[in-house]
């Protein structure tokens, strides 16, 4: 939580273990942000459809004399 004379900011997040990638996942944000005269933001996103990507790297080092 964030707070100030102007703003008060909250953001909230969830993780879930996903097997796929071996680790915890967000699966959801949610975001509050309230301000003076009583205005107020809401938001929410969420994450699905975890997939792994893999990177094979090749070296090859050349010695000149």
């Amino acid at each position: 939580m964030l707070r100030d004379r102007e703003l008060r900011a909250i953001i909230d997040v969830s993780y879930q273990s996903e097997p796929l990638v071996g680790f915890l996942v967000p699966i959801e944000m949610r975001e509050r942000y309230e301000g003076r005269g009583k205005v107020r933001i809401d938001g929410v996103a969420t994450c699905s459809r975890f997939r792994q990507f893999q990177v094979n790297i090749n070296e090859t080092f050349l010695i000149k004399r």
